[in-house]
């Protein structure tokens, strides 16, 4: 480790001690809900006892028109006030890199934390967002180095499978060490084991790597003990949320329910922040008794509504609680534990709802502002997302990186019939010995000349097929 400059540690002080957080990720928060005028009753929503503290659980700001969940100011003082320093650490590798580079790019608020100092956005520049961009390659997408491909890794060391394609998309600022390596934190990256998974690919095995200019962020114990119950890592029922939302108003694939319980593979997500504020995992645990979560002291409990897919009616919520597996800290959801061990936790009691007001004599209806143009983004596995209602042409950009994660990367983006980004075409080469084409992203003419000396070289097994195309053959 190193001390920052005078920019860097302006800017990592600001974003741990006044807010705790960074820049915007690509989720807003949920907005508000009411119900389906006409619509049938929603399923009941699994009960889960609020648990431990005794204080009012905060609810997401702007979450239920009624609710009268305190704001962060007005909780007692050590209902969520951990010691000064509580919150994101930042820590720099002492790489030789320059700590200042692109820091004029991060804009730091007083309000990117939601409801708690241990609930804020990424501290990124824009483009960073949840995934870190990459400068060498011009997108999202880092590639692998030739040869075997790596492995997978879940927070426990446990192998998940091997990478299933030439690149990884990086989860902003994550970073652990196994057996003496550094790793990062590889997103919806498709394994051989015919899963899309996420977890800790080795950090030399990026063609780019390392990533020098990524710091390495760490949520940080409160100080103030743990609660004496201990839960086991089962990763709940997730059929008991079909196809539900975390924000209202969605009709995307993600942002689902079911993104924070149980996963394919068995694994379970802990979180940097809660949807609304990201929903960003740093971590992923196997499921089972191995796997013990402790809740830490000091920090509220957090609720998240759910809401049916592409509207304002709410079914149910999920109950954040934040604490440590084994000393590394962040948020999970209380419906992905089952406790072990300690006395069963006293319930949290419920902030009742307002008396509704008596209605009021109904205004004429004003006229509707059109809706915002449609984004649609061609994905490289030929799939179309979309639409999606987006104010600017950089919103329309923003979105469809995301849109695209769990579908190869973006092939082409359209916001009113205009092309926003179209991924430029690039020499493709396939050798014998090799299992997937390469992108030979230095050639800009005579690709299978190219191509045919790429192959050409030791272990490499001569050439079967060069190629243009914009997304990998």
């Amino acid at each position: 480790m190193k001390k920052l400059p005078a920019l860097a540690l302006r800017l990592a002080v600001a974003a741990v001690l006044s807010s705790g957080c960074g820049d915007a990720s690509l989720e807003t928060s949920a907005g508000g809900y009411e119900a389906a005028a006409g619509g049938s009753a929603a399923p009941a929503a699994p009960e889960v006892p609020d648990i431990e503290t005794g204080d009012p659980t905060v609810k997401t700001p702007g979450a239920e028109a009624a609710n009268d969940a305190p704001t962060p100011e007005a909780l007692p003082p050590d209902a969520d006030d951990p010691p000064e320093g509580g919150g994101a650490e930042v820590a720099l590798e002492d790489d030789g890199s320059d700590p200042e580079a692109g820091a004029d790019e991060i804009a730091l608020k007083s309000d990117e934390c939601d409801r708690s100092r241990y609930n804020c956005k990424l501290p990124a520049a824009r483009r960073d967002r949840n995934r870190i961009f990459n400068d060498a390659g011009g997108s999202y997408d880092w590639p692998l180095r030739d040869g075997p491909r790596p492995a997978l890794l879940n927070g426990a060391g446990g192998e998940r499978g091997k990478v299933g394609r030439s690149y990884v998309r990086v989860n902003y600022g994550f970073r652990r060490v196994f057996d003496g390596a550094p790793y990062i934190y590889a997103f919806a990256t498709p394994l051989n084991t015919d899963i899309v998974a996420s977890g800790w690919v080795v950090e030399s095995s990026l063609v780019h790597g390392p990533i020098r200019r990524m710091p390495t962020l760490r949520l940080t114990d409160p100080g103030q003990g743990d609660y004496e119950a201990t839960w086991s890592v089962t990763g709940g029922t997730p059929e008991n949320y079909p196809d539900w939302k975390v924000s209202a108003d969605f009709n995307g694939v993600d942002r689902n329910a079911t993104d924070y319980l149980r996963r394919p593979g068995n694994v379970v997500n802990l979180l940097y922040n809660l949807p609304g504020s990201g929903g960003v995992s740093l971590d992923t645990y196997p499921i089972g008794d191995d796997v013990t979560f402790k809740r830490s002291k000091g920090v509220r409990q957090l609720i998240s509504p759910l809401y049916r897919r592409n509207t304002h009616t709410r079914l149910g919520e999920l109950h954040f609680i934040y604490g440590h597996i084994g000393g590394r800290y962040g948020w999970i959801a209380r419906e992905a534990l089952t406790l072990r061990a300690g006395p069963e936790p006293e319930p949290e009691p419920e902030v009742s709802p307002e008396p509704a007001p008596e209605a009021a004599p109904e205004a004429p209806p004003a006229a509707e502002a059109p809706p915002p143009p449609a984004c649609y983004v061609r994905c490289c596995d030929g799939s179309l997302q979309g639409p999606q209602p987006t104010e600017s042409a950089a919103a329309c950009h923003d979105w469809s990186q995301g849109a695209c994660d769990a579908h190869d990367h973006v092939q082409r983006s359209e916001r009113e019939g205009q092309t926003v980004w179209e991924r430029p075409r690039a020499c493709w080469a396939k050798c014998r010995a090799r299992d997937a084409y390469h992108d030979l992203e230095w050639v800009q003419e005579g690709c299978t000349e190219a191509a045919r000396d790429w192959c050409g070289e030791s272990g490499r097994g001569g050439l079967e097929d060069a190629a243009w195309s914009q997304c990998q053959p």
